[in-house]
């Protein structure tokens, strides 16, 4: 074993007894600010050590931890290599002078460099068909122990890989050449291009093929906790109802500030589609600030998510079908905490108690009040609003059905898939239900031409209770703060229209249960939109058109 180290003046003070290696890394790292490098498998065979020292170097220490261990250190600037110990061939005679078992033979200095001359640091250089290997410090340097006839693997992000024989050197300088695949560290942006590192926090994308699992009915909800700088909300909750999505928070007071959305290329407007099922969705991309969005000019002043749906790929015939259903529920910890008729008949007293008090008056309760406190064992806890109003479990119920069909080869392939969504919302007299069709060919003619389309159809029917009548705020507040001393039926069990007030000076008011149930608000919307695109090679030539048509 071999400790291969620059000169340093670090001294370490520590004791302790059959402790991990791990542990002694973070003493090292603690009082010398140097950093372990290393693969957790160039550990697992190591055995617990016993150290005691005292203003003992760096390099000693490291000695004295490596001493019988299945690996070694090497230290390249403020980095310390931990790399596997290169094990005999027991199958390979020695060749003269070779024992067989010194292993490593010798150190290896190098320098990598780019195509210009310049230094590369972070370059990892490894021993091909061995674990040992290190990377290069700022100045590009590295060394590396290795034995008679190692060859190196080098590589680094948006260079090409190298492999480079060592032979009988000990001191190598290994010159890198950009890759033409590091193009993809330059993203396009609208009419130029920026560095990738530069707009990394401005542009975000969400792979959905993980979530094809997950029981989601509108689209936006796929973005939901993915996606950092995006704010997505459910609105008032009914089933259908597109999500609110914002990027970077609330812009402006009075104008729109929903991002523009764009599918397979084509802007639909400042929200995804209720049509759009999450199913058919591949992956959606964010883009942020105005670098990223300047091809959308003012459109995009508020953010861009660009949404790209199933696509056809060369592959055997198969057919996937996705299910899956189940019941609703509101949790009762989420519920609004609401008066029961007692408490309400109490605080309807202590109501009348300090009018009374700050107008010195003498104002009599109202007698239902009275009689509810004088006798609370006669109306119980009241009306329940929420239990009579909201519907659980299976009475509602949320079902989704989604086939798809892929065939093809590198000629002509094509993708078409459909899908069926019921939801029964939890308020009386509401669902959702959403009908979609989809379909993408991709084809050649001959070497030069490629041509391909998209058509996607949609129909939605939505059902939910006039919310008008009671203005900003709705059936489900009107429901939620209703009296408990009120039912919503008659002594016949009928739906009444309206409830009666409670009390002289108190108001009627329309029943909850009675609008949701008997009130209509019934949208329907149907959506057919495609695209068609030619690609000619010799000419570069990329011709897209696209039609939308909201039926």
């Amino acid at each position: 074993m071999q400790v291969s180290a620059r000169g340093s003046a670090q001294t370490i003070t520590w004791s302790g007894t059959n402790v991990s290696v791990r542990k002694i890394f973070s003493v090292i790292k603690d009082q010398t600010g140097y950093v372990f490098f290393y693969n957790y498998s160039v550990l697992k065979d190591s055995r617990p050590v016993s150290l005691h020292v005292k203003d003992a170097p760096i390099e000693k220490v490291l000695q004295l931890v490596a001493e019988g261990q299945p690996f070694y250190f090497s230290i390249i600037g403020k980095t310390i290599v931990v790399s596997k110990q290169a094990l005999p061939d027991r199958g390979a005679s020695p060749g003269a002078g070779e024992s067989g078992t010194d292993y490593p033979q010798r150190i290896l200095k190098g320098k990598v460099v780019g195509e210009n001359g310049a230094p590369l640091a972070g370059v990892t250089i490894r021993v091909k068909g061995t674990d040992q290997g290190t990377v290069s410090d700022p100045a590009g340097a590295f060394q590396l122990e290795i034995s008679t006839g190692a060859v190196l693997e080098v590589s680094y992000i948006g260079y090409q890989g190298q492999v480079v024989e060592v032979g009988e050197k000990s001191d190598i300088t290994i010159r890198m050449h950009p890759s033409a695949s590091g193009l993809n560290q330059v993203v396009v942006v609208g009419y130029g291009t920026q560095e990738k590192g530069k707009i990394t926090s401005s542009i975000t994308e969400v792979n959905t093929s993980n979530l094809k699992d997950l029981p989601i009915a509108t689209s936006g909800q796929l973005l939901e906790g993915r996606a950092g700088g995006v704010t997505v909300t459910e609105g008032d909750g009914a089933p259908g109802t597109p999500s609110t999505i914002l990027i970077h928070g609330i812009s402006s007071i009075n104008a729109g500030i929903g991002p523009l959305v764009v599918v397979n290329g084509f802007p639909v407007g400042n929200a995804i589609p209720a049509g759009l099922n999450p199913n058919d969705i591949e992956k959606i991309t964010v883009l942020k600030d105005a670098a990223s969005t300047s091809i959308y000019g003012a459109r995009g002043s508020n953010g861009v998510i660009l949404i790209q749906t199933t696509q056809a790929v060369a592959s055997k015939s198969t057919l996937e079908y996705n299910v899956y259903g189940g019941v609703q529920y509101i949790p009762h910890a989420w519920r609004p905490k609401v008066l029961n008729a007692l408490q309400y008949a109490q605080y309807n007293k202590d109501r009348v108690d300090e009018t009374n008090a700050f107008n010195h008056t003498n104002s009599a309760l109202p007698q239902v009040f009275a009689d509810v406190l004088a006798n609370p064992q006669k109306y119980g806890t009241g009306t329940n609003w929420q239990d009579a109003f909201f519907r659980e479990g299976t009475d509602a119920v949320i079902q989704n059905h989604h086939l798809t069909f892929r065939a093809g080869n590198e000629v002509l392939k094509g993708v078409i898939s459909g899908s069926y969504l019921d939801q029964t919302g939890l308020i009386p007299n509401s669902d959702f239900k959403r009908y979609s069709l989809r379909t993408n060919l991709e084809g050649t003619l001959g070497k030069h031409v490629k041509i391909g389309g998209d058509l996607a159809v949609a129909h939605t029917e939505n059902n939910e209770p006039d919310h008008a009548i009671y203005g900003q705020w709705g059936v489900v507040m009107e429901a939620v703060s209703a009296s408990p001393l009120q039912s919503p039926y008659d002594d016949n069990g009928r739906l009444i229209p309206f409830l009666p007030a409670d009390a002289p000076g108190y108001f009627a008011y329309p029943n909850p249960l009675y609008v949701a149930q008997v009130t209509h608000d019934n949208p329907v919307g149907r959506d057919m939109n495609g695209g068609i695109h030619m690609d000619i090679e010799i000419i570069k030539l990329h011709v897209k058109a696209f039609f939308n048509y909201p039926c």
